[in-house]
Formats: structure tokens, sequence, C-alpha cells
């Protein structure tokens, strides 16, 4: 059961490794609980239906469709959640998408 008043956090990226690690950062933090950590765009879309996350974490390079489109859908049904994208390529080219698709950070 998740607590009503913890910031719900789904994390999204191909690399297990590093949303373990993430997860372990965020537990430590009373006011995050990580709802979800899943590899795909298409089991974000679903967990987002399912559990009305405040924010989502998501890898720009997601398998399925990129984290940005992914990003896109979440904006057009949850307008409220805050979205964060991961990449580890800095291009403007990057950063500047991230920012059209309505991108919190």
């Amino acid at each position: 059961m998740f607590s009503p008043n913890k910031i719900r956090v789904i994390l999204a990226d191909r690399h297990e490794v590093f949303r373990e690690g993430l997860q372990l950062i965020l537990k430590k933090e009373r006011d995050f609980e990580v709802i979800g950590s899943v590899d795909n765009t298409d089991d974000v879309i679903n967990m987002a239906y399912e559990s009305q996350a405040d924010i989502f974490v998501i890898d720009i390079d997601l398998p399925t469709t990129d984290g940005l489109d992914c990003a896109k859908e979440l904006r057009q049904h949850f307008p409220e959640s805050k979205i964060v994208i991961l990449t580890h390529n800095a291009c403007d080219r990057c950063v500047r998408s991230a920012f059209e698709s309505r991108v919190n950070g």
C-alpha cells in the first residue's frame, strides 16, 4: 500500500543497475516512495495508469519508443505529474527536444 503523504516516483531506465541504485538513494529519503521501476516505455505508460505517480524519471533512450515520446504521452494524460528526463548525451538537440516535450527537467 502506498503512503498518501509521500511523493510517488516511477523510474524508467534501460539499465537495471542504474534503476536499482537510484531506487536505493530515494529509499533513504523519507519524502519519496518508488512505486515502480521499469525498463521500457510500454511499462511506464501502463504503470502510470495504475498508480498515478507524482514524478516520472525517464531515460531518453528507452526501448520500444524513446523517452521523449513517452514524456509527451505522459504529459497529455497526466498534466500534473512532473517528468524528468535522464540522458548521458548532453547535445543541444536532445535538451531542446526534451523541453519541447514539456518535461520539468
